[in-house]
């Protein structure tokens, strides 16, 4: 029985999971259809790291961003696709 209700919660979870990554995709669409997607992007990093520093152990949050700001400038930009 006890696993039959961890399977039950683990597919609550993930049904939850996809509905906010639905919700998530049909806002940031909407938001790029009149909005730069600069200004977008930003908010979306601004609030990921809202999150991250509210809900992390301060010492993780720390090292997290201690390891992006030290790999900057190896962040290479994608490269758009060609139709040949």
């Amino acid at each position: 029985m006890k696993k039959n209700k961890k399977k039950m919660a683990s597919l609550s979870e993930e049904l939850t999971q996809q509905q906010i990554c639905n919700d998530f995709h049909e806002w940031t669409t909407n938001q790029l259809l009149s909005n730069s997607p600069v200004l977008v992007l930003m908010t979306i990093l601004g609030q990921t790291l809202k999150i991250m520093k509210t809900t992390m152990p301060s010492a993780e949050y720390e090292a997290i961003m201690d390891t992006v700001n030290n790999s900057k400038d190896r962040i290479e930009s994608f490269k758009k696709p060609t139709i040949n």
